[in-house]
C-alpha cells in the first residue's frame, strides 16, 4: 500500500495530497526550511517594507531640487498599528540605503501648502543615484497652487536594486520659495514607501 497525506480545506471543497512514490527507486526527499511558522509565511510573499514621513512642516527656497534633506522619521503610528518588513530601509541626510538587491516599488506622497503662494508647477519629486554621487529623477508630481489651499500629490517609481552600495533614493521639492511641504509625526503627509517585489 502506498502512503499518502492528504489535507483538506477547512470549509468548502478542495485539498492537497502527498503521495510516496510506488517504487524505492523513484524515492524523493523534500526539505522544509528551517523557519519558525511565523517566517515561513513570507518565504514566497513581501520581505522588505517601510514607510518613512518628514516630521515636521519643509519650507522651500529657491533651490532647484529643495532636498528634503532632515527630520525624517520611519512611520510610527503608535498601538503597534505600523511596523516595517525585514531589516527596513536606512536614512541619512534624506539619503535611503536598501538593505537587500531586488526590484522595490517605490511610492512618494507631497502635501503641500500654498502659504499664499501662487505658482502653476509645483514639484515633488523623487530622485535616484545609481553612482553614490549624482542624482536624477525618476519621477514627479506637479500641481498649480494658489492661496491658502492644501494640495496632495503623489507619485511612484520601480527600481531594480542590483548594488545598495551606490543605488539610492531621495525626494526633493522644485517651486517657489515659500511653498510649504506639510509634515507630522507618524502621519503620512509628506512621506515615502518601500516594497520589495522580487529578486534582481
Amino acid at each position: 500500500m502506498t502512503a499518502k497525506i492528504k489535507l483538506n480545506a477547512a470549509s468548502g471543497g478542495g485539498s492537497f495530497s502527498l503521495q510516496a512514490p510506488s517504487s524505492s527507486a523513484n524515492n524523493r526527499v523534500f526539505t522544509l526550511p528551517d523557519v519558525a511558522d511565523a517566517a515561513m509565511a513570507t518565504v514566497n510573499g513581501i520581505t522588505e517594507y517601510d514607510a518613512w514621513v518628514i516630521t515636521s512642516d519643509f519650507t522651500t527656497d529657491a533651490s532647484s531640487p529643495d532636498y528634503f534633506n532632515s527630520n525624517w522619521a520611519r512611520q510610527d503610528l503608535g498601538n503597534s498599528l505600523f511596523e516595517k518588513i525585514g531589516t527596513g530601509m536606512t536614512e541619512s541626510s534624506g539619503i535611503f540605503t536598501f538593505p537587500s538587491t531586488g526590484k522595490y516599488q517605490i511610492n512618494a506622497e507631497w502635501s503641500i501648502n500654498a502659504n499664499g503662494v501662487t505658482d502653476s508647477n509645483v514639484l515633488g519629486s523623487m530622485y535616484a543615484t545609481h553612482n553614490n554621487s549624482s542624482y536624477t529623477m525618476i519621477a514627479r508630481a506637479s500641481v498649480s497652487i494658489a492661496g491658502s489651499n492644501v494640495y496632495n500629490v503623489s507619485a511612484q517609481s520601480m527600481v531594480d536594486v542590483t548594488d545598495t552600495s551606490n543605488i539610492k533614493i531621495r525626494l526633493a521639492s522644485d517651486s517657489s520659495t515659500g511653498v510649504i511641504f506639510e509634515g507630522q509625526n507618524g502621519a503620512m503627509r509628506t512621506g515615502i514607501i518601500f516594497k520589495r517585489l522580487g529578486d534582481t
